[in-house]
């Protein structure tokens, strides 16, 4: 990572466990940052055109710089400080805790068979439960599914970070969270586009300070919608 910023005067691209990711200085770390999402039209559902994050917003922009491209495997963004996600546990539950949740056409049968609660309005399993009592749920789930030949969605949830920001991802709107990991608020949201390769951008000052960082999802194609 400091060597990206350093090749790339304040800003970079870097592979991170193989996919791309973009890193940038100049950063303030002593105030919260307000993240901003611009739909292409204005429908709640449209998708997004880009997303800001501001860092200095009383400042002009003088010119934009293309930092590099951020590549999505499971159709979402981190905004994170690059130090905090030394403390991630993106598997291991914080509290011992995990959720097993089931849903599609056939997710009623499964959880009458196995006497599962409903969750929603299709979406049915276990939430806040002892990590191995969850993952045993699982297994009799995924037993009855392959022995019954059944079309089913399947989600082991333990309670880490990664489900701690996805929770109010899932439950919000705009399809964004946030959470607190080593000492910083990390934002995550949706991306609206699924998976795909996208281009980021820092727009700065006169001075080459800092304004904002923006992710532009309309510039380059998706990998799939």
């Amino acid at each position: 990572m400091n060597r990206a910023i350093q090749q790339g005067d304040g800003a970079g691209e870097i592979l991170f466990h193989g996919v791309w990711a973009a890193v940038v200085g100049d950063v303030p770390t002593s105030i919260p940052l307000a993240v901003f999402g611009q739909r292409l039209g204005r429908q709640e559902k449209e998708r997004w055109e880009k997303v800001l994050i501001e860092c200095r917003p009383q400042t002009p922009i003088a010119r934009s710089e293309r930092v590099g491209s951020v590549g999505v495997d499971y159709a979402r963004l981190l905004v994170a400080d690059v130090d905090a996600l030394g403390a991630w546990q993106h598997e291991k539950s914080l509290d011992g805790l995990a959720d097993y949740v089931f849903w599609g056409r056939q997710a009623e049968q499964v959880a009458h068979a196995l006497n599962a609660p409903r969750l929603g309005p299709n979406e049915f399993g276990w939430r806040d439960v002892p990590e191995d009592l969850a993952h045993g749920h699982g297994v009799e789930v995924e037993e009855y599914k392959e022995r019954q030949a059944l079309k089913l969605g399947t989600d082991f949830r333990p309670h880490s970070h990664h489900w701690r920001v996805m929770e109010p991802t899932r439950n919000s709107p705009t399809e964004s969270g946030m959470t607190e990991v080593g000492g910083a608020t990390l934002c995550n949201f949706m991306t609206s586009w699924g998976d795909g390769l996208f281009d980021v951008y820092r727009d700065v000052g006169e001075s080459g300070r800092l304004v904002q960082l923006r992710i532009e999802f309309c510039e380059t194609g998706t990998v799939s919608a």
